[in-house]
């Protein structure tokens, strides 16, 4: 409990002076969401500052924040976010300097954004993005991508994958003169659970279409955790950087703990509304915590809270993936468009059914008008929010104790 007894501001003073730290490498593997996003410009914050105390000794000092969306558009929402945060700190007329990958902050950071997509089974995503028709085609392209033949192939090529470290050797290539160890710090800012859960049901989708039993797709998964864990342990141990998992239990790290370590969540604090599958994702990510912290990757369980990503104003607002998967499942096309893979949100005409028809008829509606409602909020893990959806969520996240949020 050191920490809780030191003061941060004598720390980062004396930090500056030492100026050891301007050429540290931090990575944000889903910097742009609210959790990695907040992290990467507090980041950004603390080194402005220890510059402000005690300026590098050279100017190719420059410490380095690497920062990750998964598309275009939340690359694109982040660079707005950094420009209005830099016209926070700096100025109205202030902004961040354009500079190879990404930005030269005004005080001398170099945040580099680009697009990379954590897949810790590669390939896994034709099946996962296949619609229910186009499903078993899906699993054969996989299985021909991944070269597996058998069963234990399968289970031989889960753990062959090496996402994170990967991509460090080849960030490590575009930092030239930084050294062969350059990386301080490894954050995953997304929710950990809900990423291994997408792949998990792909790998129990290709288990089924090779007909096996649920003790070897029980192995899959198992494997495929392991391999997850021990590819971010070798981050620490070959990179020498400090491994950090921004991780919720479901329902916002809200629950109450037995002496005997049983856990209850406060379904009060709950981010969703499905009983069985929020007390599935509580079980899954508690185990996957002690599973992870076991190995020595730090555990930050965030507390009661909604993170906001992104404000939209006037813009088109993107269908629910579940609504999208839903749509692509249908046994029949409900309107033209409707089994691609990224929509937006339409009004449409109703139709109108008769009670007393004896016999059903397929569905079929024309593609209506386009919403864009004046003000829109997205949040990372639960999507896009009405304006009454966020009130009530903030009235009940804000009745949260400090003892609770400790």
């Amino acid at each position: 409990m050191g920490f809780k007894k030191s003061r941060f501001g004598p720390r980062l003073a004396a930090a500056a002076r030492a100026g050891s730290n301007y050429r540290d490498v931090h990575v944000f593997i889903g910097g742009t969401g609210a959790v990695g996003g907040a992290a990467a410009l507090q980041m950004v914050a603390m080194f402005e500052e220890m510059m402000a105390i005690e300026p590098p000794p050279t100017a190719d000092d420059v410490p380095v924040l690497i920062v990750t969306g998964r598309s275009d558009d939340e690359v694109h929402t982040f660079e707005s976010r950094l420009q209005r945060f830099t016209r926070t700190r700096w100025g109205a007329g202030t902004k961040a300097r354009h500079f190879e990958h990404g930005y030269l902050t005004p005080g001398g950071v170099y945040v580099a954004i680009s697009k990379f997509e954590l897949k810790p089974v590669p390939g896994l995503e034709i099946v996962t993005d296949a619609d229910l028709h186009s499903r078993e085609k899906a699993v054969e392209e996989f299985l021909r991508f991944a070269n597996v033949a058998r069963a234990e192939s399968l289970i031989d090529y889960v753990r062959s994958s090496r996402p994170v470290t990967s991509f460090l050797e080849d960030r490590k290539v575009r930092l030239r003169d930084y050294g062969d160890k350059p990386f301080r710090s490894v954050l995953l800012g997304f929710p950990l659970p809900s990423i291994l859960a997408y792949q998990t049901g792909g790998l129990g989708i290709v288990a089924s279409a090779l007909g096996l039993d649920a003790e070897f797709t029980a192995r899959v998964k198992d494997a495929f955790e392991s391999t997850f864990a021990d590819d971010l342990v070798a981050v620490r141990e070959q990179w020498g950087a400090r491994v950090l998992v921004a991780h919720t239990t479901g329902v916002g790290g809200m629950y109450d703990e037995t002496p005997d370590g049983r856990t209850t969540p406060r379904l009060g604090f709950a981010h969703a509304s499905r009983d069985e599958a929020l007390r599935q994702k509580h079980i899954e990510a508690e185990h996957l915590m002690q599973k992870y912290a076991q190995r020595g990757i730090l555990m930050l369980v965030t507390a009661a809270a909604i993170g906001i990503d992104e404000v939209r104003m006037r813009d088109t607002i993107p269908l629910h993936g579940g609504i999208v998967k839903a749509l692509r499942d249908a046994k029949h096309e409900l309107f033209r468009g409707a089994r691609e893979r990224k929509q937006f949100i339409h009004l449409f005409k109703p139709i109108t059914l008769q009670l007393d028809a004896k016999s059903s008829r397929e569905l079929h509606f024309k593609l209506g008008e386009e919403i864009r409602p004046e003000h829109a909020i997205r949040s990372g893990e639960n999507g896009f929010f009405s304006v009454a959806n966020a009130d009530a969520l903030y009235r009940v996240m804000k009745v949260a104790s400090v003892s609770e949020l400790l």
